[in-house]
C-alpha cells in the first residue's frame, strides 16, 4: 500500500518524462514535418496529463490526512518505466521513425497509467469522472499511433 501523494509525485515525473521523450522525437524528426508534428502533438497531450496530475497533487496536499485512502499500486513499475524513458530521451542514439513510433506505442500501452487511474479511484472515488477522461485520452493516443503506423505502412 502506498500513500496517494507519493504515487502522484512519481506519476507526475512519469508524465513529464514521456513528454520530454516525445519532444526529443519531434526535434529528431524535424526534417519530416509530419513525424515532427505527430510527436509534438503527443508531447503536448502528455504535458496536459502531467498538469492534471499536478492538480490532483494540490488536492491531496490541501486535504485532511484521512481524506484519501492508501492505494494498492506497484510504485516500482512506475519508477522503472520512468527510468527507462529518461534513459531513452537522454540517449545519444538516433532512432528510426519506426523504432520511435514503436516505443511510443509501448509507452501508451503500458499498464502504469491505467494503474494510476485505478489507484486514484481507490483513494477518492469521486475523482472517477476526471480520471475516466484521462483514460479516454490515453486510448486516443493509442488510436492516433496505430493510425500513424497504418497510414505510413510502418512494419510494427
Amino acid at each position: 500500500m502506498e500513500d496517494i501523494y507519493t504515487v502522484l509525485r512519481h506519476l507526475e515525473e512519469l508524465e513529464h518524462s514521456i513528454s520530454r521523450l516525445y519532444e526529443r522525437f519531434s526535434r529528431d524528426f524535424s526534417n519530416d514535418r509530419e513525424a515532427s508534428f505527430f510527436f509534438y502533438r503527443l508531447s503536448l497531450d502528455e504535458i496536459a496529463h502531467r498538469d492534471l496530475v499536478k492538480y490532483q497533487l494540490k488536492l491531496v496536499k490541501k486535504s485532511k490526512p484521512d481524506e484519501f485512502a492508501e492505494v494498492d499500486i506497484d510504485i516500482e513499475e512506475i519508477k522503472e518505466l520512468t527510468d527507462n524513458i529518461k534513459k531513452e530521451y537522454l540517449s545519444k542514439d538516433e532512432l528510426s521513425i519506426e523504432k520511435a513510433v514503436e516505443l511510443a506505442l509501448k509507452i501508451e500501452s503500458n499498464a502504469a497509467e491505467h494503474h494510476y487511474r485505478q489507484a486514484m479511484k481507490q483513494a477518492r472515488p469521486e475523482l472517477a469522472r476526471l480520471l475516466d477522461s484521462l483514460g479516454r485520452s490515453d486510448k486516443e493516443h493509442l488510436a492516433v499511433i496505430r493510425d500513424y503506423i497504418k497510414t505510413h505502412e510502418l512494419g510494427i
